[in-house]
């Protein structure tokens, strides 16, 4: 299970996914065991795509987050 959780440092999209599975780590059906192997063949497959920024001399990178966790 270590090695599934170090896999969120990588691809940070499996965060929800490995949450939900570490839940039942001391006790494991068959089905978590398929999620983690899909997840795995998912990252394996996703590995080599990303975002990539050209070295330029002025970049600028915005980010928004709608953040209300009131309303």
């Amino acid at each position: 299970m270590r090695k599934f959780i170090y896999l969120t440092t990588i691809t940070l999209d499996i965060f929800y996914i490995v949450g939900i599975v570490s839940q039942f780590m001391h006790n494991p059906h068959i089905d978590h065991c398929n999620v983690v192997a899909r997840t795995f063949r998912y990252v394996q497959k996703a590995l080599g795509q990303g975002l990539l920024y050209e070295g330029k001399e002025y970049i600028q990178i915005f980010g928004y987050c709608d953040a209300d966790g009131v309303g």
